[in-house]
């Protein structure tokens, strides 16, 4: 196995090898989030090394929650001719709590779920190389014994169906039946082989229009006990072509599947460092052992440099959370442009944050309007209305309701009806924000209308300190119909 471009190459479960992409389970755990601004994809490498060693008991509650997503991926890598290398340990099973149920979860969860491969603990002295891989009797030499064994039951083949490009449809294991059934006849490589089928799946491959594989799985032991109960074993992914066919010929990709034992006499760094060289051909730097550590003090000056590389990093930290402090600071100050395509909950929040800016105090609604506010001794509500179209009277019908209970209570206040309209055109190119029946009604009634591409431009010369807020709220609360802003928008302050 060899490949050319070592970024398509991700050593999971290790890091400190240059060269190639590494990812710790618990760095994993965090990138396999949603909220990660770096995520990671198993199925996007050729080749991944997976290290089943670090993988701790304290992250099975953690990582065993991926268990379903890592099984796809590690399935998509193999299924699409892609190269996975297990370092493996015994099997170790563990209780977590899972929504107050206790469940069993071991370190081999990622295993895919077709592969009939089982994980036995025993332990043992006598270990022999079955196969004539020069790198398989070299690794033999990191071997004292073994404390396991792999229990790979019989492969049986798997109808693959995918579509037209190859993205899977479905993917069903091909058991033995008893009659009633159909024989699947096929030649490949001079092989004849006849596998019996059901009826129905003999339809299905007859019927269908989808593109129609059979993978088969080769199962060759590396290293095993004198008993031959196999401690390294690799599996050869084919994929046949069944249908449509390509000429006479039976298309045919693989990937490929090692599990080896995690070495007895040397590190798992070493043991990485021999797959990545000898197995791969990449070149790479073996990682210092911890003890050289020890030795450190020997190195003239190398005691300055870590200090000055230490001051250095802290400065970078400091400048990174500075950086960090006006990246917040920007997003603060852009979340205001939710007024110029914000609808619904997130419209109303970013309109009681500018008029809080403006100074107005929030009191608890009476009803249940959007926001009610009170400004130097006059008291306002408000309604917040999104659309795609112009805002039009039946967007004003719960606004003048709010305001009708208001004043049957004896309590005015100044009806504001805060819109968006067109909110997904660019403000340059949006038409009338209000229709002419909403203006006549909202003169009538006596409420204000708020255009918040105008409440923006306007906001905006209020924090260049253009304006007051008494020039903002005193527009609003004396205006019925059409709030116009445009003298202030204007002014040169």
């Amino acid at each position: 196995m060899m490949n050319e471009n070592n970024k398509d190459i991700l050593i999971l479960g290790a890091s400190g090898f240059a060269g190639v992409e590494c990812c710790e389970w618990e760095e994993l755990y965090r990138r396999k989030q949603s909220y990660s601004d770096n995520p990671l994809n198993l199925d996007d490498y050729k080749l991944v090394i997976l290290n089943v060693v670090s993988l701790y008991d304290n992250l099975f509650y953690f990582i065993g929650d991926l268990a379903e997503k890592i099984k796809e991926e590690l399935t998509s890598l193999l299924d699409n001719g892609g190269e996975l290398i297990v370092l493996a340990c015994p099997k170790r099973t563990k209780k977590v709590d899972k929504d107050g149920n206790l469940i069993d979860i071991d370190n081999y969860f990622w295993l895919p779920d077709d592969l009939p491969i089982e994980i036995v603990n025993k332990q043992g002295k006598n270990i022999k190389t079955t196969f004539e891989f020069p790198w398989a009797k070299e690794y033999r030499s990191f071997l004292k014994g073994y404390n396991f064994y792999i229990n790979a039951k019989t492969l049986q083949p798997i109808l693959v169906i995918t579509d037209e490009n190859g993205i899977l449809i479905d993917r069903r294991r091909i058991e033995p039946i008893k009659k009633p059934r159909e024989t699947l006849k096929l030649t490949i490589d001079g092989r004849k082989i006849s596998i019996p089928i059901s009826e129905a799946l003999a339809n299905e491959i007859n019927n269908s229009n989808k593109q129609l594989w059979m993978r088969e799985i080769k199962k060759i032991p590396l290293i095993t006990t004198n008993s031959n109960a196999p401690l390294s074993i690799k599996l050869q992914y084919y994929y046949y072509r069944l249908k449509p066919p390509s000429s006479n010929v039976i298309d045919r990709i693989y990937g490929e599947f090692i599990i080896l034992p995690a070495p007895t006499e040397k590190t798992i760094e070493e043991a990485i460092s021999f797959i990545l060289e000898e197995i791969l051909g990449v070149r790479t730097t073996t990682p210092p052992p911890e003890w050289t550590k020890d030795f450190n003090r020997y190195i003239p000056e190398l005691k300055k440099l870590e200090q000055e590389k230490k001051k250095v990093e802290e400065e970078i930290e400091k400048s990174e959370r500075k950086k960090e402090e006006k990246e917040r600071e920007i997003l603060a100050k852009k979340d205001y442009q939710k007024l110029l395509y914000g609808t619904g909950t997130e419209l109303e929040e970013i309109t009681r944050k500018v008029f809080q800016e403006l100074g107005c105090k929030l009191r608890e609604p009476e009803s249940d309007e959007d926001l009610a506010i009170e400004f130097e001794g006059k008291r306002g509500i408000i309604e917040c209305k999104g659309r795609t179209k112009d805002i039009i009277p039946t967007n004003l019908r719960q606004l003048i309701y709010y305001s009708t209970e208001y004043k049957n209570k004896n309590q005015p206040v100044k009806a504001i009806l805060i819109g968006n309209g067109w909110r997904e055109e660019h403000p340059e190119n949006r038409g009338p924000i209000f229709s002419d029946n909403a203006v006549k009604e909202a003169k009538k009634i006596g409420i204000a209308l708020v255009s918040t591409v105008d409440l923006f431009y306007v906001f905006c010369r209020f924090l260049e300190g253009k304006v007051t807020p008494q020039q903002i709220m005193n527009k609003i609360f004396e205006t019925d119909g059409v709030v116009e802003f445009n003298g202030l928008i204007n002014a040169s302050g």
